[in-house]
């Protein structure tokens, strides 16, 4: 189920596969079975499984309407602090 609408990250999670999309620029998916800390990115080994939550995503997005209340505000995040390569990104709160 997709999660965070109004938002520009997104998370969709089925089954041991958690798909990440920040900003729309970065795409990551993990395996959480095998990867709890969410370390190993597996987008590029695994097009085919990101393309099926990607479509879940738009599915799922299709279907909503635009949120009612505005954003709190905005953080950055350094990604390769935390061990992912990717930048920095300003994701909404």
């Amino acid at each position: 189920m997709p999660t965070n609408r109004g938002f520009d990250e997104f998370f969709v999670r089925k089954g041991n596969w958690k798909y990440v999309n920040l900003n729309r620029k970065r795409t990551f998916l993990f395996n959480l079975q095998e990867d709890v800390g969410e370390k190993r990115d597996l987008s590029k080994d695994k097009p085919d499984i990101v393309a099926e939550l990607e479509k879940a995503l738009a599915e799922w997005e299709a279907q909503t309407v635009e949120p009612l209340w505005p954003s709190r505000g905005t953080v950055q995040v350094n990604l390769d602090a935390h061990g992912l390569s990717g930048g920095t990104y300003e994701l909404f709160i």
